[in-house]
């Protein structure tokens, strides 16, 4: 077993977690900040887990809101967007799925 902890002092992503097939990022966004529409890798599955604050979700046809107890799954390629509505941390686990 390994233990990873994130940092609250960080400017905006830190990756926990970096092998071939997952990546885990913490992000913090301060309210307003915004990460534009864009097309995931194709190579990574995604979970986006909110554990702080209040995020609204665009796949670039319908906005939701996201709070903690709520998670994001996108699928390779998958574009999508944020905007932080309150200050926020999330969780995002990238990874490669077995076929």
């Amino acid at each position: 077993m390994e233990i990873y902890t994130s940092s609250s002092d960080i400017d905006h992503v830190e990756n926990l977690i970096e092998h071939p097939n997952q990546v885990v990022s913490h992000v913090i966004l301060k309210k307003g900040a915004e990460v534009p529409l864009h097309k995931g890798p194709e190579k990574f599955s995604g979970i986006a887990v909110v554990f702080k604050g209040k995020v609204l979700f665009s796949d670039g046809t319908r906005d939701v809101e996201i709070i903690p107890g709520m998670i994001v799954q996108i699928s390779p390629g998958d574009m999508h967007a944020l905007r932080a509505l309150e200050d926020s941390e999330i969780i995002v686990v990238k990874s490669v799925l077995a076929k």
